[in-house]
């Protein structure tokens, strides 16, 4: 059995209710189906938090496979292709730190997702969700957790299928909580059969 890390975020300004996060305790009710044991955390929308957060559970959990949620505007989910050393945003954090320049002094400028985002694509849309790949994670706290973990993974394990999805907000009945549920459990599927072929 593989071991499968997902992550999503709390709120933060402009977002009261992150469904990544709402999305994540649903999934800690669902530990796995017989090829996978499923550890759900959500991480705090802070960029410092956030890192060490998401390195502790990197190095604790030693996955086979790491999703990271976030939540971005309106319209398909986005397959992230690239973790950008860059925080861009001009608001601050959670926390009220605002950080802009490169995450990791000595990193390179972009990181690619090693997760299957074909084989993602096209499970979601046989399941009826609107999808697009993307090659702009944000200048917040998403893409900064994205490039620490993906850092990581390349510094300590280099095997590990690594990557950020990102959902649209919940706006009506096409983005409800029981479709974001059932969508992150296709994408986690997906990732998974893919491993292990």
């Amino acid at each position: 059995m593989l071991d499968v890390l997902v992550t999503g975020f709390g709120p933060f300004p402009g977002v009261d209710a992150n469904p990544t996060g709402i999305v994540m305790k649903r999934l800690q009710q669902r530990p796995g189906n017989g090829l996978w044991n499923l550890h759900a955390h959500t991480l705090p929308t802070e960029y410092e938090s956030a890192s060490m957060r998401i390195t502790a559970l990197l190095r604790r959990i030693e996955p086979d496979v790491c999703i990271c949620f976030g939540v971005a505007g309106p319209g398909p989910i986005r397959l992230e292709r690239l973790a950008r050393n860059e925080t861009t945003a001009d608001c601050p954090d959670n926390a009220g730190d605002l950080r802009l320049g490169a995450i990791e002094a000595q990193g390179p400028p972009s990181y690619p997702s090693t997760l299957p985002l074909d084989a993602i694509g096209e499970a979601l849309r046989r399941a009826g969700y609107a999808v697009e790949l993307s090659d702009d994670a944000g200048g917040y706290v998403c893409n900064h957790t994205f490039y620490v973990a993906r850092h990581v993974v390349e510094t300590f394990a280099p095997s590990v299928s690594c990557g950020l999805v990102h959902f649209p907000p919940i706006t009506d009945a096409s983005t409800s909580i029981d479709r974001l549920v059932t969508a992150a459990e296709t994408v986690i599927e997906a990732a998974v059969r893919q491993h292990l072929w």
